[in-house]
């Protein structure tokens, strides 16, 4: 939020690039913080189950059926 916030405030110079860089980063952060780390990342987490802790220990543990 405080990378937008920086971004937002450059977005009010008279200058056109520096504008149109501001905008546009601006809205990339937005969208990665609220779409890609609240929605993308579960699901993703979601679909691949146990595989998302590959590296570690915890990926062989499967759910396990008595």
């Amino acid at each position: 939020m405080v990378l937008a916030a920086r971004f937002g405030a450059l977005s009010v110079l008279l200058l056109v690039p520096s504008v149109q860089s501001a905008v546009t980063i601006g809205v990339g952060v937005l969208l990665d913080t609220f779409l890609v780390g609240s929605l993308l990342v579960p699901a993703l987490a979601l679909h691949l189950g146990p595989r998302t802790w590959w590296p570690s220990a915890l990926a062989g543990m499967g759910p396990s059926v008595d």
